[in-house]
């Protein structure tokens, strides 16, 4: 079965993020995200764990463009004004 290549994307996109964080706590909490995702876990409910780094409203952003379009939900939260 595998695990699907839009979650290896997200994988690899995560430990990019995570290289280039100097905050050592975020870059902590990327890494754990990433392996989450490697593990099964859906990118929403893996963030869903730090809801002290990722509100509510950008959780259910990421969840709601789990079933559609990710990229597109993640381009919206990060350019709110396109």
């Amino acid at each position: 079965m595998g695990v699907p290549t839009l979650y290896w994307g997200t994988a690899r996109s995560l430990l990019l993020l995570a290289q280039q964080q100097e905050d050592l706590r975020f870059q902590e909490v990327l890494t754990q995200v990433r392996l989450d995702v490697e593990q099964g876990s859906t990118l929403s409910a893996a963030m869903a764990r730090y809801p002290e780094l990722f509100n509510a409203p950008f959780i259910q952003a990421v969840e709601k463009g789990e079933g559609s379009d990710l990229r597109a939900a993640l381009h919206h939260l990060a350019h709110p004004a396109d």
